[in-house]
């Protein structure tokens, strides 16, 4: 008894043991498996990566010899003539504001788009934007250039641009978003806005060819944190003496008739702006409005479908004919309501910016204006003043009027553009509310074709 339990229990073992060799073969069988596909994988994906780069280098070297073809040399004294294009069609380009013909002189082109954006998660979480840009010039490395950057790092261009540019148009930026800033629709607004943004500087004739921008456009996220890292000397002295920025220079009595007018001129349609796109957007709101209004139309008459449908056929399959038509206009109406938003009411946001970019120019050169005047005060308070103030007052008196040229030069730019934008997004939408009313007339004369078959007791 004790040899047979002794035998059994042996059995048992060698059974166990048996099967247990035999799974954990199994289970390296599967292993190696697993291991041989991904490194099968691995290597497809690394001969694909292989192939693009190849085409991509390819692509370079072609686009490089193209340009090497169809470019001369350009001496040292030559003008270069920028131009910006874009996909998006709701920015017309147009002659006379950054572009237009200067000599002859071959275009140094761009075309920028922004076409993606990512979002992280969480409390901190932010939004980034891929830009992509194309263009010829030759200092940048690349012909075709792929970033990916925050609204902060928009901001600090802008404000490098500005900090170098101060009697050019910099382009402002759309408003900085505190609450829902990662809400698609506000997502959404602010890539079209950035991407107006850097239409606006590429198309510009001192913007476009600053090396800030060509740093924002091709550099790594670690080169433009290094970059942004550092400060400049007239960022150090803000700094250090940032409160006699909340000191008011008395500004002198406007002498320049063609100034004085400009001044009282956007002053008024800085006001003017302001209540023109809150009234656009508002209708644009109103018309987003009536399309959920419509659909919940809808909805309770498929729910009075459901009832009448057991005693009132006809009148049942009239209500489904009639809902399916208001769920139409819907879409309609939904559609409007976008075309109202993207070409009407955020083209007046954009100038309503502009326009108050184009005052802070105004109080600038009247800045200057004052640091004149009072320089030729202190001069002339002077029985014997010396050499230094009389060189100081010649500085500012050629700051002021090289200002006062280069303003007025981007001022009558702006309006040439204003007038062509404004009334491009005018007939745009136009023609939208014509498309909407068209289809509206035909989806109710269809509606009414369908409902009249029904017969009426």
């Amino acid at each position: 008894s004790t040899q047979s339990t002794g035998a059994l229990s042996f059995l048992l073992l060698f059974l166990f043991l048996s099967f247990f060799s035999k799974r954990e073969k199994e289970r390296k069988t599967k292993q190696k498996k697993r291991e041989r596909e991904r490194e099968n994988q691995n290597q497809k994906r690394e001969r694909k990566k292989q192939k693009t780069k190849k085409k991509r280098e390819n692509r370079k070297n072609q686009t490089q010899q193209q340009q090497q073809q169809q470019q001369p040399q350009r001496s040292n004294n030559e003008t270069i003539m920028w131009a910006s294009t874009v996909d998006s069609g709701f920015i017309q380009q147009q002659q006379g504001y950054g572009n237009g013909p200067m000599g002859g002189n071959p275009m140094i082109f761009f075309r920028v788009i922004i076409d993606e954006t990512q979002q992280t998660e969480g409390l901190g979480g932010f939004t980034t934007y891929r830009i992509t840009t194309e263009t010829n010039h030759q200092e940048y490395r690349e012909s075709r250039l792929t970033v990916w950057r925050r609204y902060s790092d928009f901001v600090w261009l802008h404000s490098k641009l500005k900090e170098k540019y101060k009697t050019s148009l910099v382009p402002p930026l759309p408003e900085k978003e505190i609450f829902g800033k990662n809400d698609t629709a506000i997502v959404e607004y602010r890539r079209r806005e950035l991407l107006r943004f850097l239409i606006r500087v590429t198309s510009h004739q001192k913007l476009a060819l600053d090396k800030v921008l060509r740093h924002f456009l091709e550099s790594s996220d670690e080169q433009l944190l290094s970059l942004k890292a550092q400060k400049s000397e007239p960022e150090k002295k803000a700094a250090a003496f940032s409160f006699f920025g909340l000191l008011k220079f008395s500004a002198p009595v406007e002498q320049d008739e063609w100034f004085s007018q400009k001044d009282n001129y956007f002053l008024n349609l800085d006001n003017r702006y302001s209540f023109a796109k809150k009234a656009a957007a508002f209708i644009a709101l109103k018309n987003k409005e009536y399309a959920g209004s419509l659909l919940e139309l809808c909805e309770r008459l498929g729910e009075l479908k459901e009832v009448e449908i057991r005693q009132d056929q006809d009148l049942a399959s009239s209500l489904t004919k009639f809902a399916e038509t208001n769920r139409k206009i819907a879409s309609l109406f939904d559609e409007l309501s976008v075309k109202q938003t993207q070409e009407l009411a955020d083209t007046l946001a954009d100038h309503h910016r502009m326009i108050k970019a184009i005052r802070e120019l105004l109080a600038y050169r009247q800045q200057l204006s004052s640091e004149y005047e009072t320089a030729k005060s202190e001069f002339q308070a002077k029985k014997d003043p010396p050499q230094s103030l009389a060189d100081e007052v010649g500085s500012r008196n050629q700051a002021f009027n090289q200002a006062t040229e280069e303003i007025k030069s981007e001022i009558e730019k702006y309006e040439k553009l204003k007038s062509v934008e404004m009334r491009a997004a005018l007939i745009r939408v136009t023609e939208a509310n014509i498309a909407q009313y068209q289809n509206l007339l035909d989806s109710y004369q269809r509606a009414r074709a369908e409902l009249a078959k029904e017969p009426i007791l």
